[in-house]
């Protein structure tokens, strides 16, 4: 899913998530740390990139979902400011998957 930073109330879309999701089906919230701040809720604009990971995944552990892989990475930057080890943007995920149950 795209877009989870500019969503004012995320609970009815995790749930609807989990609602259409089959059983071993993932769902995956994918984000960078960029943002129009204009747009996006006073959780994300004040938080930091692990306060977003923790919100996504307590969102979605609210409305049933297990416990949820968080992933944290940097990358690096193309052409020649990756030459010189320059940084990307990270990447960040939330990764959680529907039981069998």
């Amino acid at each position: 899913m795209a877009g989870w930073q500019y969503l004012q109330q995320p609970e009815p879309i995790a749930a609807e998530l989990w609602r259409i999701t089959r059983p071993r089906g993932q769902v995956i919230v994918a984000f960078s740390n960029r943002m129009f701040f204009t747009k996006a809720p006073q959780v994300w604009t004040d938080g930091d990139d692990g306060d977003h990971l923790r919100y996504v995944a307590e969102v979605l552990m609210a409305q049933g979902w297990p416990q949820p892989e968080i992933v944290a990475e940097d990358t690096r930057a193309e052409g020649v400011m990756g030459l010189f080890g320059g940084k990307g943007d990270p990447f960040f995920a939330v990764v959680a998957e529907k039981p069998l149950y």
